[in-house]
């Protein structure tokens, strides 16, 4: 079975009118194994646009306007690696599906369905006894800033850009590195789930 490990960065905050500008994800088998990343951008003109949201991830309009010519081709991408996967991201039942949702639905997309979400924030309130934010978790575990940069370097090479917490290809590296660590602990496991379990969407806990 494959796991689509993703995160998404955005123009703002506001999942019913603001965009993703960036998508990247790092596909695995159960053993971790990556299997193929990639990280794309998004910019068409007159796009929604918040300088509180950019100061968060470092992108900014003149970077991304070089990718405007693959906007379409670009949600297409997304939509078809969202669409049926068994999906895992950091907090990405609470912020990134949704928000992938309707970004994609005003774009004239279906409804996603992926077949499982797993929300490591999940995993990991149970495991600290409160939410981990996913730019101070790497350290609680023991994970070296350095680890994360250099698995971000291997898979997405030139394309990764600024290499920093909130950068996506950043943030799949850490959410990464982390759910390796877990595996370590014993504290989850990439066994394929019961169809029960699908329905209700669990979190990373079999």
């Amino acid at each position: 079975m494959l796991y689509t490990i993703f995160d998404l960065e955005t123009t703002g905050f506001n999942g019913t009118s603001d965009a993703v500008c960036q998508f990247a994800f790092i596909t695995v088998n159960q053993n971790l194994l990556p299997v193929r990343a990639r990280n794309y951008y998004f910019y068409k003109e007159g796009m929604p646009w918040s300088e509180q949201a950019a100061a968060v991830h470092g992108l900014t309009r003149s970077f991304l306007k070089q990718y405007e010519d693959e906007y379409e081709q670009n949600l297409i991408r997304m939509y078809t690696v969202l669409q049926r996967g068994n999906l895992v991201g950091h907090n990405s039942n609470g912020f990134d599906i949704p928000f992938a949702n309707q970004f994609l639905m005003r774009e004239g997309f279906p409804p996603i369905v992926p077949g499982v979400c797993y929300d490591t924030m999940l995993l990991w309130h149970r495991t600290f006894g409160k939410r981990m934010k996913l730019a101070n978790l790497p350290a609680a575990l023991g994970i070296p800033e350095s680890q994360i940069i250099q698995l971000a370097q291997i898979m997405f090479k030139e394309n990764a850009g600024d290499l920093r917490s909130h950068n996506a290809c950043y943030d799949v590296a850490a959410t990464t590195c982390c759910l390796r660590e877990a595996v370590k602990k014993g504290l989850c496991s990439l066994k394929p789930v019961s169809a029960q379990e699908q329905r209700a969407q669990v979190s990373l806990s079999i």
